[in-house]
Parts: C-alpha cells; sequence; structure tokens
C-alpha cells in the first residue's frame, strides 16, 4: 500500500498514512482534535543515489523537468539535483 500525506481541517496537523489506494480519498480522523484528515496533493518522491550513477549527474532532461516541479512546488529540496 502507498503512503499518502493528510491533513486535518480544523488543527492544520500533517501526518502521512499507508493507505489503500481505493481508500485514499476517505477522510481520517485526526489523532489531535478528531477533526477530519483529508490528503494533500504532494509532490512525487525523487532521490538521486551517486552510487548507483557512479558519480554521473542526471541527464540535461531530468534536470529540466525538476526546474519544472521546483518552481511549481513550494518547500521542494531537489537543489542538490540540479
Amino acid at each position: 500500500m502507498p503512503f499518502y500525506d493528510y491533513a486535518c481541517e480544523k488543527c492544520s496537523t500533517e501526518e502521512e498514512y499507508n493507505v489503500k489506494i481505493a481508500d485514499r480519498d476517505c477522510p481520517i480522523d485526526c489523532p489531535v482534535c478528531d477533526g477530519k484528515m483529508e490528503r494533500m496533493i504532494s509532490s512525487p518522491k525523487i532521490c538521486y543515489d551517486s552510487f548507483t550513477l557512479t558519480g554521473r549527474k542526471p541527464d540535461e532532461g531530468f534536470r529540466d523537468r525538476l526546474r519544472e516541479i521546483r518552481k511549481n512546488v513550494p518547500n521542494n529540496n531537489f537543489n542538490h539535483l540540479i
């Protein structure tokens, strides 16, 4: 089952939950205030493993895509990949 990010409508608590794909849009009870947590749209989890790539940098097309995502996603952490 994949992990999804949820945020509470009342207290803004953010949590990550392992949820079935079919149930991903169902609200979850907030563990802090008993409000309803809705699924957030979050950036994809992208990582760069320099050991696997033997020190090579990603190709320019990949880096262009990361730049595009970086412009549209607040609080991203892609700078080390570009």
